[in-house]
C-alpha cells in the first residue's frame, strides 16, 4: 500500500513582507517616491536580501518591507511618531 502525505495550504496566507510596489499602493504614492523617502530616511528601513554586483557596484538583490511597519507608518503623521510608537 502506498500512502502520500498531503500538506494543506492556506488559501489566504498572511503576508509578512511586501515589495516597493505594495508599499506604494498602501501609502497611495508612486514607486519612485518610496525610494526617495527611503533615501531621505522618511520611510521605515527595509530588509535587504542577497547581493548583486553590477560593474564595480554592489546592491541588494531583493528589498522587502515588513507589512506591519508600513501599516503603522501609514497611521503616523511623521517618522518620529513612527519610531516612538514602534519602540512601545
Amino acid at each position: 500500500m502506498i500512502s502520500f502525505a498531503v500538506l494543506s495550504r492556506d488559501d489566504n496566507p498572511k503576508v509578512l513582507l511586501i515589495n516597493d510596489v505594495d508599499v506604494a499602493v498602501m501609502l497611495g504614492i508612486c514607486r519612485s517616491t518610496v525610494w526617495a523617502w527611503l533615501d531621505q530616511e522618511e520611510l521605515p528601513e527595509p530588509l535587504r536580501f542577497g547581493k548583486v554586483r553590477t560593474g564595480d557596484q554592489e546592491r541588494s538583490a531583493r528589498t522587502l518591507w515588513r507589512k506591519a511597519d508600513i501599516e503603522l507608518f501609514a497611521e503616523c503623521e511623521s517618522m518620529a511618531e513612527f519610531r516612538r510608537r514602534k519602540r512601545q
